[in-house]
């Protein structure tokens, strides 16, 4: 049997709909010349009742979108492809911040928008853009919604541009070259101030987040873990948009953020390793998936990093989000019912994409308790590397799920990584194009090129990077 929320993502085309003809409803109901009265009142009644059944008790949960481009290009390389109504195609990026827009609407996410872009550039960019539709008045809640002329028999009667239009102009303006773009409509279920994406700046680095669900149960939790770490943390890091430092009138996403955040800052930038740290701490609720829905995406002006908590059925299971990949050009990921060509991320799984690497997924992603600080078995090349490669580290070892294999490099280089087993036969391997100096991630879930998962046992790691070459041993156990 359906719920609510998956009839919503089914259906959610013909309410977006619904609201945007509004204005042609109106006037065929009240149209000059012979009036058949019982065809209207008819008319009126189905969508009457459509919207009843829609709507028995609450609307529809959030709406997001993120698109980020391959290869390092611009987006406004990509033309849009037909018209901003036909948005359902999900064949140019524009159609994913239309849908958007387009989901920002009266009777469905009513309570403010925002989006935040990434100019192109270095691994730690100084810049970022955002544009805001924000409640900001218990009055507000239900009526600040998108209305601008993006779409035919749109709610803008002024003729005014909005945020939306303001943003979806700059990132298709050239000016800039926008590489990653976040979207946010947000369905607010209770009277918290705050719009989505929500940010925050550590070490030169931008990081934007938005979710889709509910966290409340987590909040105390996630507070108190926030402050056994950093007691001052809320007053020397205040609510983003009203500068509150009491975290118990924050927007639930705006705490989650922080919690992740404060993981990231304690292994000083790390946002990986920070994420798995904060989400594996959350495991316990995350199991519950009755109590709360963990689903976000995240930036740090370099990757999206894209989670799921979310079951594949029953309660909470309408919360969904997926992405797909146009080769060569961008990935695109957003909520709501996946069509063909999407892949729908599975419960727990985060996927990061990257502007020049293949999705990493990551499966059962809060599966590890980690140490403090992890033991050195855990680091699984110890050899002394020279300049180019400063370290290789790989975690969890041993493991049953997927490793992160974690490269330093001081400069500029292609890396190809590969496992062989103990045969000497090559069961994996990754390569990329010149990496820039930093720190790169690659990861292997166990299982070999054809995705059929390796047996227990010993395998050998090689990193080549540039004319270097260094060997690892890493051992796969059972679950």
């Amino acid at each position: 049997m359906q719920t609510r929320e998956q009839k919503l993502d089914i259906l959610q085309p013909c309410i977006i709909d619904i609201t945007m003809k509004k204005e042609s409803l109106i006037r065929y109901l009240t149209a000059p010349g012979p009036r058949n009265w019982a065809g209207r009142i008819a008319l009126c009644a189905v969508v009457l009742i459509l919207l009843w059944s829609l709507f028995p008790s609450s609307l529809p949960a959030c709406a997001m979108s993120a698109v980020i481009t391959q290869h390092r290009q611009a987006l406004d390389t990509f033309p849009e492809v037909g018209k901003p109504a036909d948005y359902r195609a999900y064949n140019d990026p524009w159609d994913y911040l239309s849908f958007t827009m387009a989901n920002s609407t009266a009777g469905s996410n009513s309570d403010g928008y925002g989006v935040v872009a990434y100019p192109l550039g270095d691994s730690a960019p100084q810049q970022r853009l955002s544009w805001y539709k924000r409640v900001s008045a218990s009055a507000d809640f239900g009526r600040t919604y998108y209305s601008g002329p993006q779409f035919e028999d749109s709610l803008d009667l002024a003729g005014s541009q909005e945020a939306f239009d303001e943003a979806l102009n700059t990132i298709n303006s050239g000016s800039g070259g926008i590489g990653i773009v976040l979207s946010h409509a947000r369905n607010a279920t209770g009277a918290t101030l705050g719009n989505h994406p929500f940010t925050f700046e550590y070490q030169g680095r931008n990081y934007a987040f938005m979710h889709n669900g509910y966290c409340n149960n987590a909040r105390d939790f996630m507070i108190n873990g926030i402050r056994e770490m950093n007691p001052d943390w809320f007053e020397e890091h205040p609510s983003n948009h009203f500068a509150d430092p009491d975290p118990y009138r924050w927007v639930d996403t705006e705490v989650l953020f922080h919690y992740i955040m404060s993981f990231i800052v304690a292994r000083q930038g790390d946002t990986l390793d920070g994420l798995q740290r904060a989400m594996a701490k959350l495991r316990h609720y995350l199991l519950q998936t009755n109590s709360g829905v963990y689903n976000f995406v995240m930036s740090d002006g370099e990757k999206l990093y894209v989670f799921r908590s979310s079951p594949l059925s029953g309660g909470n299971s309408g919360y969904r989000i997926s992405y797909k990949s146009f080769a060569g050009k961008f990935y695109g990921i957003r909520t709501q019912a996946p069509q063909a060509g999407d892949k729908e991320l599975r419960p727990r799984e985060l996927v990061v994409f990257s502007q020049d690497q293949e999705p990493q997924c990551c499966p059962d992603f809060p599966q590890y308790d980690f140490p403090d600080e992890p033991p050195p078995q855990h680091h699984a090349i110890r050899n002394k590397l020279d300049d180019l490669v400063t370290s290789v580290s790989v975690y969890p070892n041993p493991s049953a799920g997927f490793m992160r294999i974690k490269i330093a490099l001081s400069a500029a280089s292609p890396v190809e990584t590969r496992i062989y087993n103990l045969k000497g036969e090559e069961v994996w391997h990754e390569r990329t194009a010149d990496k820039p100096p930093g720190i790169h991630d690659f990861f292997w879930n166990g299982c070999d090129l054809q995705g059929k998962p390796l047996t227990t046992g010993v395998y050998l790691l090689r990193i080549d990077a540039g004319d270097v070459t260094r060997w690892g041993k890493i051992v796969r156990i059972k679950n």
